[in-house]
């Protein structure tokens, strides 16, 4: 099993450049015809397949007639979507509905998703915690993804978390299982590790499946203000021997300040290793107890997100939708149980509460 290479980014004025620039021209000589294979069900493992955050890979034991037919369309979607910095990258690192209003910025959160944004956010579970997400990107059925994310916390031992990702179709898509434990390591320091598996499959063709892990930690530097930080795959796992063929490193920083218990201001800078740096920022605000109105924004490319939660313990309901300027709305919805209260000595306070 082996994985080719398409550009992805356009650093550098190197041998790549010339290969973009040629599929890009090439691309536009057919565009019409290439819209139209890609949206075709018979084909929809194109479009799909680069619509990820692995758009990079796809299988090499294609014949030469197939090869034939498909290299244009690879060429003009991969140069389509690196011109619109693969926003239709499944970012597994931010899941649930208030993440996706607040533009993504989840490093801080403490919740049922924590072991996908910050596995320090598990040491402040202070009782059971379930959630399930789902998320129809820019409204395709084929760009559907389905998490659940769940968080037990230990009695003097800290909290383990569990999360499962599905991403894509029959045709192409991505699991994720996650394996969490959250602790409290001092008075305001939490840290956080998960140990990941990641399996990216194409009909037809096959399965790859990589092991990697990640690592956050959280401090709370007062009750109004808390930050947070972390980082998954840092050993650069590669899907095949092919050094470009590797799955991404993302780094992630970012704040939390809870200035009353009505608002809370969120800011996060996430890098890829292999992209631009990202910036998002977030704001909650909660009218009456039970009410959240939540808006945010993100960089590379800039887009716009709103969302309100509702409170109705044991169970919040979150709604939001991500809006790209063109690809258009991701609506999404995620729903968390929470059990009863069961603080513990190693698990602080969350400032919000």
């Amino acid at each position: 099993m082996h994985f080719f290479s398409c550009p992805t980014t356009l650093s550098g004025y190197d041998n790549t450049c010339i290969f973009v620039v040629f599929g890009m021209l090439w691309g536009l000589c057919c565009a019409y015809k290439a819209f139209f294979y890609a949206y075709t069900k018979k084909n929809a493992i194109i479009f799909t397949k680069l619509s990820t955050k692995s758009s990079t890979f796809a299988y090499s034991k294609l014949n030469i007639s197939k090869m034939k037919q498909i290299v244009p369309y690879l060429l003009f979607f991969s140069c389509l979507l690196n011109w619109q910095n693969s926003f239709a990258g499944n970012d597994k690192n931010s899941l649930g509905a208030r993440a996706g209003a607040l533009g993504g910025a989840s490093v801080t959160f403490a919740d049922a998703f924590s072991v996908f944004a910050n596995q320090a956010g598990l040491a402040q579970a202070q009782s059971l915690q379930i959630g399930l997400f789902a998320e129809n990107r820019f409204l395709l059925k084929d760009l559907s993804s389905y998490s659940l994310g769940v968080a037990i916390p230990v009695q003097k031992v800290g909290a383990f978390g569990v999360g499962v990702n599905y991403f894509g179709n029959a045709a192409f898509n991505q699991q994720q299982i996650s394996l969490g434990y959250g602790r409290l390591l001092f008075e305001k320091l939490s840290m956080g590790v998960s140990f990941d598996v990641h399996n990216y499959s194409i009909a037809e063709y096959g399965s790859k499946a990589i092991f990697s892990f990640g690592i956050g930690l959280r401090y709370n530097l007062n009750a109004k203000l808390a930050i947070g930080a972390q980082v998954s795959n840092p050993l650069r796992q590669q899907l095949t021997e092919d050094r470009e063929d590797i799955a991404p490193s993302i780094i992630k920083l970012g704040g939390a300040f809870t200035p009353s218990d009505r608002v809370t201001f969120l800011v996060e800078a996430e890098k890829n290793i292999d992209r631009n740096m990202q910036f998002k920022a977030g704001i909650e605000y909660r009218p009456i107890d039970m009410l959240y109105l939540r808006g945010g924004i993100s960089t590379e490319p800039n887009s716009f997100s709103a969302g309100i939660g509702c409170q109705l313990n044991p169970i919040t309901i979150d709604l939001a939708t991500s809006f790209h300027p063109v690809l258009g709305y991701s609506p999404q919805l995620s729903i968390i149980f929470k059990g009863k209260n069961k603080a513990t000595a190693s698990t602080p306070q969350d400032p919000k509460k």
